[in-house]
């Protein structure tokens, strides 16, 4: 064989190749799923036997497959530009936002107290996510936190340093400002 009947055969095969793959817009990490474009359901089938099957004595085993109904697909998300997107005036595209938390409580005068201050998820207190830790002289504290925007809600657990003292437990709730302050009486 000489090498321009080579050359052609090499070529006629890539040919087939491309046209058999059927060629495509070029992404090939698309994520969208392919549509059926010859009228038929692309669900998948369920096997289930016809009353005239079993009418006639004939097995399950040899029933006809029946497409299961399909759900309607959702409808395609509208795509915005970055130019179409609203931001209202009051926010600041900040993650976090600061909170002042100022303890003052007049029942443990004259007493030591171990405060925490942590994640609140109304099951139990994790102390492993607590943003404070620290001790009360006279009942008094103040301390100023970075918050991440999506910790919504805190529990401060007030420990008094004495034998049979029982917590006192506070919570609260982000208010959605940039600034807030956390009273605890």
């Amino acid at each position: 064989m000489t090498k321009q009947q080579n050359n052609w055969l090499t070529m006629l095969g890539l040919t087939l190749v491309l046209t058999a793959c059927g060629g495509g817009d070029g992404d090939s990490g698309s994520d969208t799923p392919a549509t059926n474009t010859n009228g038929g359901s692309s669900s998948p089938l369920s096997f289930t036997a016809s009353a005239a099957a079993s009418d006639s004595g004939e097995s399950a085993q040899n029933a006809e497959p029946t497409p299961a109904p399909s759900p309607a697909p959702p409808p395609a998300p509208s795509v915005q530009s970055i130019n179409e997107l609203v931001i209202a005036n009051q926010n600041n595209l900040s993650s976090t936002y600061q909170l002042t938390v100022d303890v003052n409580l007049s029942q443990l005068n004259d007493k030591q107290a171990y405060i925490a201050i942590c994640e609140y998820d109304q099951q139990a207190i994790d102390y492993d996510k607590c943003f404070i830790k620290a001790a009360l002289d006279d009942g008094i504290g103040r301390f100023d936190l970075k918050l991440p925007n999506h910790q919504t809600s805190l529990i401060a657990e007030i420990t008094p340093m004495e034998n049979g003292s029982v917590p006192l437990i506070f919570t609260w709730q982000y208010d959605y400002q940039a600034q807030s302050t956390w009273l605890i009486p």
